[in-house]
């Protein structure tokens, strides 16, 4: 992994500039020993007040370099983007990369795989930060009366800028429904998110200027007609197998994350596809169904398959409170303690843990099958096509005070009955074509959530390849009939096209569309979605109910917690009742993110 550092200092002489940048960096450094045990290489450049700064673990990618330093130029690759794997950086191509970021950054838009690119300019004394297109792993910037910064992890930022960090409650409460930092949002007050397609030109004398390189219509190509189904299922299998075939052959380890579900097993069939040797990996209980359906494919496949075994048992959840806390500091509440749970080495301390060279393959499906998660009007933004909404909820939210966090279930049925009023106005009116209002409720854990942080998600020290992030693909995705949107068999079909067996295999993730007609089904879904809504507004979000108890995790985290913010979000009797007739219940998650959250930073 590579963790990119910007900062644009103001007010310091160039030797004080450097010594602040280096003791943060060192910071840094000192944060992922603890919780790894193994500190990250360091490289440093600085031009004038502008200083870079990149730390970084052995990725296991074969053929990539992410610091690449040629005199009076050079760049600092945050991720990796796959056209550049295993080619020779020198002089002529760095300049070449200058030339296209300066005059034509439009061309970023081919550029495949998950990444940010910093390139700098001595002779300019510029610095060029650009964000892919499709995904990029997570960037803050802040800035302060110190300068301006730019990195993957808030706080060091605001210690650059002078700033001192403080909560974004409202962000939070937010997060306390969906379980994430929603739209530009930090759970620091002071710092956004630097989103997808965004170039960001860093001079010495003036504040960085920020530009979107492409708009939505010209990511996504759209406006093409629709293919047959034919045509457009054998281009989504190839285009996968093409992807998975750059990262597999250059992954010194490669693993496949093998589910139940579809997009996972159209991954392993690709890589079957590719010739290369790998091994599929499946967590879980054994006679769980994920891990007996990703059995059965990977014995269809003739694949290697290990299971990785159950999350975290409860006993040692809370026999690693301190480990927890480290986890929560460094991935500053971005990342919810219940995602890292599968992560037994971290909290037993099993050291160095990045050591592993295994480089995970993984699609988790960003609208691929039933469309973009972004409404259908490409001339709009999605973030500004998110406000509709989120002004609604914003408002709710915020109005609710801390004895009503949980009470207020009748309010959010108001609100989502209202919104469906309208989505099913839209659908009386225009006869089906509900696009604007059906696919932001469809992808509302995409479209609500801007740059949810699904690389780090997996695993802040490992790389995992991404290959259903794709431009061409999610193009392809986004000119799908509503109705096959609607069946969400893409992928299916794909894995079909590319082994025919898989057709007849069951699948955890699906059940089909059903033939109740097309304005009908769009009704379940709307329907299927507010329920989701309501239980994550009304606070009653549940895991299985069948895990393991986490009665004493939640007493040692949350209840005998000295300081505590919880209570600026939900009343205490009422939280105890929610651990006594809801242990499984995903607010305690949150609500224990936050609290450590807190401990470590405000």
């Amino acid at each position: 992994m590579f963790f990119n550092y910007i900062w644009q200092s103001s007010g310091f002489t160039r030797r004080d500039a450097h010594d602040r940048f280096s003791s943060v960096l060192q910071k840094q450094r000192e944060l992922y020993g603890s919780a790894f045990g193994l500190e990250p290489a360091v490289k440093t450049k600085q031009i004038g007040n502008i200083l870079l700064g990149q730390l970084r673990y052995e990725a296991g990618v074969v053929g990539w370099e992410p610091w690449i330093d040629a005199g009076d130029a050079g760049i600092a690759w945050g991720g990796i983007c796959e056209d550049y794997l295993g080619g020779k950086f020198d002089a002529a191509r760095i300049d070449e990369i200058r030339q296209l970021l300066a005059n034509d950054p439009g061309k970023l838009l081919a550029w495949d795989g998950m990444f940010s690119v910093a390139l700098w300019d001595e002779k300019e004394g510029k610095v060029f930060l650009a964000t892919a297109a499709t995904e990029c792993p997570t960037l803050w910037h802040t800035e302060g009366p110190c300068g301006w910064a730019s990195g993957p992890r808030a706080s060091p930022l605001l210690e650059l800028v002078g700033r001192k960090a403080e909560p974004d409650m409202d962000a939070m409460r937010l997060y306390l429904l969906f379980g994430y930092f929603i739209g530009g949002h930090s759970p620091f007050r002071h710092v956004s998110r630097v989103r997808d397609r965004q170039l960001i030109t860093i001079g010495q004398d003036a504040a960085p200027v920020f530009n979107t390189y492409a708009s939505l219509r010209e990511y996504l190509g759209c406006g093409l007609k629709n293919a047959d189904w034919r045509q457009t299922v054998g281009f989504a299998a190839n285009r996968l197998i093409e992807r998975v075939n750059t990262q597999i052959k250059h992954s010194l380890e490669p693993v496949v994350l093998l589910t139940g579900g579809r997009d996972s097993r159209s991954i392993a069939a690709a890589a079957k596809k590719t010739g290369h040797d790998f091994t599929a990996a499946t967590g879980g209980p054994a006679d769980s169904q994920d891990v007996v359906i990703a059995a059965r494919v990977a014995k269809l496949l003739d694949i290697k398959h290990r299971l990785t075994g159950d999350a975290a048992p409860p006993e040692l959840l809370r026999r690693s409170i301190e480990r927890i806390r480290t986890w929560t500091q460094m991935t500053e509440g971005i990342i919810p303690i219940d995602y890292s749970l599968h992560m037994k080495d971290f909290f037993e301390a099993k050291l160095p843990f990045p050591a592993e060279r295994a480089q995970y393959l993984h699609g988790l499906e960003p609208g691929i099958g039933r469309g973009s998660f972004y409404p259908h009007y490409p001339d709009v933004d999605v973030a500004d096509i998110s406000a509709m909404t989120l002004s609604d909820v914003h408002s709710f939210v915020t109005n609710t005070n801390k004895n009503h966090y949980l009470k207020s279930s009748k309010a959010a049925d108001d609100l989502l009955e209202d919104i469906y009023l309208r989505l099913d106005s839209d659908i009386q009116e225009t006869g089906g074509n509900t696009h604007h209002w059906f696919e932001l409720l469809l992808w509302r854990e995409r479209g609500l959530i801007w740059g949810m942080d699904l690389e780090s998600i997996k695993n802040p020290v490992r790389w995992a390849w991404m290959p259903l992030f794709d431009r061409e693909l999610m193009a392809l995705s986004w000119n799908l009939t509503i109705d096959q949107k609607i069946e969400a068999r893409l992928l299916l079909d794909a894995s079909a096209a590319m082994v025919a067996d898989l057709a007849d295999m069951p699948c955890t993730r699906y059940t089909g569309g059903r033939r109740t007609g097309l304005a009908g089904r769009i009704k379940n879904r709307i329907r299927s979605g507010m329920r989701h809504y309501s239980r994550r507004i009304g606070g009653t979000s549940c895991r299985n109910e069948d895990a393991p108890d986490q009665s004493g995790f939640w007493e040692a985290g949350l209840l005998n917690n000295g300081g505590h913010i919880w209570d600026e979000f939900i009343d205490g009797k009422d939280l105890q009742k929610i651990i006594r007739i809801s242990p499984h219940n995903a607010l305690l998650w949150r609500l224990t993110t936050v609290n450590f959250l807190a401990e470590a930073f405000f």
